[in-house]
C-alpha cells in the first residue's frame, strides 16, 4: 500500500494533517486523512442537521469512521479517477463496507454536469464544457484534477475585475 502511494506521490511528499507523516495521496492530505474527512461528509449528509440534504436525510449509515478508513485503506481508488467519491451500489443499503464503491466525482453527483464527457471540464463562470488540459483551464495545484474551475478567458476577466474592485477601493 504504502509502496503505491510513493508511486503516485512521490517520495519526498508527506501529509499536513496535524503530526501525520504518512505519504500523501493526491493533494496535501495521506489516504488515511482523506478517508477520515469523507466519512465526516457522509455523517453529515446523512445527518442533514443543515437541511441542504434532505434527500439523504434517514439513509443508514452502518459504519464507524475506523470501517470507512479500513474499507479505503483495503480497497485504494483505481488510479485513472481524476477526483475519486465513494458511492453506494444500492441506494436503499446505505452506507455499509459491502455496498460501497468507488466512482468519478462527476458521474456521483446530480444536475446538468453529471454526463461531462470524460477529459473535459465544465467552467463555472461561463457554463461551457471545454477539454480538460492547460491550455484551456488555468493551472490550480490545490484542486484535484490540478486545474481551475474556471476557463482560461473567465479566469483572466474574473481577476481583472477583482483587481479594479481592489484599485477602486483603496482610492
Amino acid at each position: 500500500m504504502t509502496t503505491a502511494l510513493a508511486t503516485l506521490t512521490g517520495d519526498l511528499a508527506h501529509c499536513q494533517n496535524g503530526d501525520c507523516r504518512r505519504p500523501i495521496y493526491r493533494t496535501h492530505v495521506c489516504f488515511r486523512c482523506w478517508a477520515g474527512v469523507k466519512w465526516t461528509s457522509i455523517r453529515q449528509r446523512v445527518e442533514n442537521k443543515n437541511g441542504n440534504n434532505p434527500s439523504y436525510e434517514g439513509v443508514p449509515l452502518l459504519f464507524t469512521k475506523e470501517t470507512l478508513i479500513q474499507w479505503v485503506l483495503d480497497n485504494p481508488p483505481p488510479i485513472d479517477l481524476v477526483e475519486p467519491s465513494i458511492d453506494r451500489i444500492v441506494d436503499a443499503i446505505g452506507y455499509a463496507p459491502g455496498n460501497l464503491q468507488w466512482i468519478e466525482k462527476r458521474l456521483n453527483s446530480r444536475g446538468p454536469r453529471k454526463n461531462i464527457p470524460l477529459n473535459h471540464q465544465y467552467c463555472a463562470l461561463c457554463k461551457s464544457i471545454k477539454p480538460r488540459n492547460a491550455e484551456h483551464f488555468t493551472v490550480n495545484r490545490s484542486k484535484p484534477s490540478g486545474l481551475s474551475n474556471y476557463c482560461r478567458p473567465c479566469e483572466n476577466s474574473y481577476n481583472r475585475e477583482r483587481a479594479r474592485k481592489k484599485r477602486d477601493c483603496h482610492v
